[in-house]
């Protein structure tokens, strides 16, 4: 456990480096990690420019056709191009250099920028490739905010480590956390992991995660969620793109829509 999603990044990023004993971390342009350290030097927004003071960062375009990176027409030509650009990325930095992929399951203050069906199949099975950790960054998206728990389990895929935080527990007590996968937990075992917070697992904290998560298995949120996101909010916000030309685009999951 953490005290917020920039130290959860922040934690997943140093586990990737000492479970592989490699150094680069791959994350997108179009992305926001937290306003610290290793995790401001991951984001590709702006806000990253004032503070690249950590190593080993290199960024690469993410997929998104309403302004293609890759002069794409269609969601498949986006995917297939976007996989294509990271591949070429990792070729050219070396594979046996780069520790982690860390991507927005959802891109979020990027603009809700939904992933083109199969993209994120596609990233995982470079990082399989290249021996590389995948790092799903849910803080935004996760705990139910798209109409599932986790964003990435509607992608069909299953990520090294997880990043979350404010969902967690309703943003009642600071706090966050990474899920770890059983090879790099057992790793751990016994490995030193230079890691930890002062406040990490806070009992307050924990108390909230507890009583959030059962609040919302007992209300059912998550699936209320989908059913407000899906046929609720995306309709009216597609029928306001229909009548003003000034919305581009409507996209998103769940309550998760821009």
């Amino acid at each position: 456990f953490t005290n917020a999603g920039a130290d959860a990044n922040e934690n997943a990023i140093r586990m990737a480096r000492l479970y592989t004993g490699r150094d680069k971390v791959l994350s997108a342009y179009r992305s926001y990690h937290g306003n610290t350290g290793s995790a401001i030097a991951a984001t590709g927004d702006w806000r990253r420019v004032p503070n690249e003071f950590s190593r080993g960062h290199v960024h690469f375009f993410n997929p998104y056709l309403y302004r293609s990176e890759f002069n794409a027409a269609t969601e498949e030509e986006e995917c297939q191009r976007a996989l294509a650009h990271l591949r070429r990325i990792i070729e050219c930095e070396g594979p046996t250099a780069i520790a982690a992929i860390l991507l927005e399951s959802i891109p979020g203050t990027a603009g809700i920028l939904v992933p083109p069906a199969g993209y994120m199949q596609g990233v995982r099975a470079l990082a399989d490739e290249f021996g590389i950790v995948l790092i799903l960054d849910e803080v935004m998206a996760g705990f139910g905010r798209t109409g599932s728990w986790f964003a990435f389990e509607q992608d069909g895929v299953v990520p090294d480590l997880v990043t979350f935080a404010k969902g967690v527990n309703a943003g009642y007590v600071p706090a966050g956390g990474v899920l770890i996968s059983e090879p790099i937990a057992r790793y751990f075992d016994d490995h030193f992991f230079a890691g930890g917070l002062t406040y990490s697992g806070h009992p307050l904290a924990m108390a909230a995660i507890v009583a959030t998560i059962d609040a919302m298995k007992e209300e059912k949120v998550v699936e209320n969620a989908a059913y407000i996101g899906n046929e609720v909010l995306r309709p009216g916000l597609e029928a306001l793109a229909k009548k003003h030309a000034i919305i581009g685009e409507v996209r998103g999951r769940g309550l998760f829509q821009a």
